[in-house]
């Protein structure tokens, strides 16, 4: 079906079906692409019956958490006094946006708490700079 031969499944039942796609003849026939088991009991009896873990098959797969930004901007002006003299304003907005942004989920809970932001709040830095 134009799977290639080295691919190899997330999860797959514990008897496959064989890659030449198995015999008719064969006595695990009937249980191809499933998960029963067969256990001896204490008596010597053996009773089949279908195995499950009980965990989901996809249980170990990373979860982006919430996504977080800022937005940082600055602006400036040069003013000259003569050849040699400026003097340089500079306005630095940090976190423009103020948007509060997600904290990341307890590791143990998984909960996500609103009680705090997890960005810091809009700040705004004022400088001078004289050049001669």
């Amino acid at each position: 079906m134009g799977v290639p031969d080295n691919f190899r499944p997330a999860h797959s039942p514990i008897i496959p079906i064989p890659a030449d796609g198995g015999s008719p003849s064969d006595p695990n026939f009937a249980y191809y692409d499933s998960n029963n088991v067969w256990i001896t009991l204490k008596n010597g009896t053996v009773q089949r019956l279908g195995y499950d873990n009980g965990l989901h098959p996809w249980r170990n797969q990373f979860v982006a958490g919430p996504g977080s930004f800022g937005l940082d901007a600055s602006l400036f002006k040069t003013i000259q006094f003569g050849e040699r003299v400026a003097l340089r304003f500079n306005a630095d907005f940090f976190q423009v946006l103020n948007n509060p942004g997600l904290a990341l989920p307890s590791n143990t809970s998984g909960i996500l708490s609103l009680q705090n932001s997890s960005n810091a709040p809009r700040q705004l830095q004022l400088t001078l700079r004289l050049s001669w």
